[in-house]
């Protein structure tokens, strides 16, 4: 089961494959761009996604951002 924003985050690497996404377009995506507040929530919505689909490729972009590797 995953939550709204968690499915969100999905949908948005899904739609984005392969492609290095920075955590402000994460935040874009998922949270809106009227968000305000730390984009280290980026990271705690991958840890928990990582979690729940142990599966799916999420690839760290050391101070950048993430991407789902498909192949």
């Amino acid at each position: 089961d995953l939550t709204s924003k968690e499915y969100e985050l999905l949908l948005c690497f899904a739609k984005n494959p392969n492609i290095a996404l920075s955590r402000e377009q994460i935040l874009n995506n998922v949270w809106g761009s009227d968000y305000f507040g730390s984009d280290r929530v980026v990271d705690d919505l991958v840890r928990r996604l990582r979690k729940k689909l142990s599966k799916l490729d999420i690839e760290t972009i050391y101070g950048y951002g993430y991407r789902v590797n498909k192949k």
